[in-house]
């Protein structure tokens, strides 16, 4: 700093107003660059949910999964409230989720549809990275 001021006192006043804008030209340059902003620190994880799922991995209703057992474990656990169903079998075949599903003995074929129409619903919202196909045993 010392040689700047020592430099502006030898030359003429526009030498020494261009030398003062290099300067802060500089100045601002390598400062501008210097690591991450704040905005950047703070930033959502890129789960186009700003972070949600990063944040509450075990957040129903996320729309990701995390592995095929505990996706079986999440079928159960949405599929469990629909009345009128004694078993649920799941398997996958790549984006496809097929369930099956035993009712209880004496439902009629109406309510039989309607747990099979029910749970497809179910299933299908709350796991929408699948196909879902739901049949009844």
């Amino acid at each position: 700093m010392v040689y700047a001021v020592a430099f502006m006192r030898r030359r003429s006043k526009w030498q020494c107003i261009i030398a003062a804008v290099c300067l802060s030209l500089l100045f601002l340059l390598t400062t501008g660059c210097a690591g991450e902003s704040e905005q950047e620190k703070r930033s959502y994880g890129q789960d186009g949910y700003m972070g949600l799922s990063n944040s509450n991995p075990n957040t129903i209703n996320r729309h990701s999964t995390q592995s095929y057992s505990e996706d079986i474990a999440f079928v159960k656990q949405v599929l469990e409230p629909v009345e009128g169903i004694k078993k649920i079998q799941v398997g996958f075949n790549g984006s496809e989720l097929n369930v099956l599903l035993t009712p209880e003995k004496g439902l009629s074929d109406a309510n039989r549809d309607w747990i099979r129409d029910k749970a497809e619903q179910i299933v299908q919202h709350n796991l929408p990275d699948y196909h879902v196909h739901v049949r009844i045993d």
